[in-house]
């Protein structure tokens, strides 16, 4: 391995160590599912097993890398504006967007720009990375749970129902209970009492011993006065 990619595996690790955990799922509901970092890091540890072996991703996680020390730290750094992070992450090669290792790179970045509030560009680079990267990567499944928070955030509840949604059906089980718990929010929101039963009713029966299961509880009990 050479000395790029020794450096990019620190820097990766670094972003993965001050990144809380918290944003890969909801930070907002306050509940920590740490399977969710044991997944990402497994995914991480897979991107360099291949990095071994194929050229076309060495060219990718060595670009990564470049955009994460020339960019991004100096952003987080409050080194660079947000105006002239968003132009280059606008000029941002596609290849860079279709890589796994770009994901604690999103969650570092949009959320300095949710505590400055500017949730519109948060927004922005999560939709923008959702729509590049594999669809059947773990990486875009947490992804998923991630952009939905935000968008339920911004006040687009059928978008975040949406994403869910497509999360759900998908052979991932890592924060399933999550996301059927966030279903049955969203749908009770949107006054689709039926649909929050179904998505609170299954999170009880598939995940009795679940944090969600108790708070599903609690909703229903709500529903019921």
């Amino acid at each position: 391995m050479n000395e790029s990619t020794q450096d990019f595996s620190k820097e990766l690790n670094k972003t993965l160590e001050s990144t809380e955990l918290g944003h890969i799922i909801n930070e907002n509901k306050n509940i920590v599912i740490v399977s969710g970092i044991v997944v990402l890091l497994a995914i991480i540890a897979f991107s360099f097993y291949k990095y071994q072996q194929n050229d076309s991703l060495e060219a990718k996680l060595a670009d990564t890398y470049a955009f994460q020390k020339e960019v991004v730290t100096p952003y987080v750094e409050d080194k660079m504006t947000e105006t002239e992070f968003m132009q280059k992450f606008e000029t941002l090669p596609t290849h860079i967007l279709e890589t796994e290792a770009f994901l604690p790179i999103a969650l570092k970045v949009t959320h300095k720009m949710a505590d400055a509030g500017k949730n519109a560009d948060a927004l922005n680079i999560l939709k923008t990375y959702y729509g590049k990267i594999s669809s059947n990567t773990l990486a875009h499944y947490l992804l998923a749970v991630n952009y939905a928070a935000y968008l339920e955030d911004a006040g687009q509840g059928q978008e975040a129902i949406s994403i869910l949604e497509d999360a759900m059906k998908t052979k991932f089980e890592t924060l399933k209970d999550k996301i059927y718990f966030d279903l049955g929010r969203l749908y009770l929101a949107s006054q689709n009492n039926e649909k929050a039963t179904e998505m609170f009713e299954y999170v009880n029966k598939n995940f009795p011993d679940s944090e969600f299961a108790r708070l599903a509880n609690l909703y229903m009990a709500g529903m019921n006065k």
